[in-house]
């Protein structure tokens, strides 16, 4: 005889199928714009800016403001801190490797009192075609708190990342590997990609690092200087 806790379990069981089916065609459509964007976002190796995109206001003060979540993505530095940066990046993008290489270390030593900096991917799947799965993997890695490990260990072997690769990335650094591949087929890290995706196509980025300084708005690789710079201004303006 059927209860109502059956019934109740069904109803769940459905409505969990439902919201998949409905993020898988998320998903769907974020790529869809990825390709869209993406094409007229590709770089040109001789400039820092990205080819096509509208050009940057002049000073970071006159940039608009945009509302752009940190939800649970991964982040370092306390939540009270004046300054938040996000970060959207790709892990096949040769000037995200660089700036993580170069210039994130010293933001994070020199600012750990006053910086709270995020990381949301960016994957553009037109010309990184492992870039994609790539994400998935350091969202799966960041639930087991290896997140930043990880995210280093992708960009140091940014021209190796297949699916075994990905998985030696993880057997490197001790992740549990039954959670670390189930994590990877079952969907849910996928979803917070796309959901990653979308968000930064609705709030401008066409290419990628592009990050927003207290909300402000700043395309392309930037120097340390650079990024010092924002900071100031983000900090003599009181956060804001």
């Amino acid at each position: 005889m059927e209860t109502r806790g059956d019934r109740d379990r069904v109803v769940l069981a459905l409505t969990a199928r439902q919201l998949r089916a409905g993020l898988a065609v998320l998903f769907g459509v974020a790529i869809g714009l990825s390709a869209y964007f993406g094409i007229s976002a590709l770089r040109d190796n001789s400039t820092r800016d990205i080819v096509g995109a509208p050009p940057e206001p002049a000073s970071w003060i006159d940039s608009p403001r945009f509302s752009v979540a940190a939800g649970h993505s991964p982040a370092r530095g306390l939540a009270s801190a004046p300054v938040t940066v996000v970060e959207f990046t790709d892990y096949e993008c040769p000037f995200c490797r660089d700036y993580a290489a170069t210039v994130l270390p010293t933001l994070l030593e020199r600012y750990r009192d006053s910086l709270r900096y995020i990381v949301r991917n960016s994957p553009n799947p037109v010309t990184h075609l492992n870039a994609v799965q790539a994400a998935v993997a350091a969202e799966c890695a960041h639930r087991q708190d290896r997140f930043w490990e990880y995210h280093d260990a992708l960009f140091a072997d940014i021209d190796v990342l297949s699916a075994g690769q990905l998985q030696a990335h993880a057997a490197k650094l001790g992740l549990d590997a039954g959670s670390f591949s189930r994590c990877l087929g079952d969907g849910s890290a996928r979803d917070i990609v796309a959901r990653d995706l979308l968000d930064g196509l609705q709030n401008g980025v066409s290419g990628t690092p592009t990050f927003f300084i207290n909300g402000r708005r700043v395309r392309g690789v930037k120097t340390l200087e650079e990024m010092e710079e924002y900071i100031a201004l983000a900090l003599q303006n009181g956060g804001g």
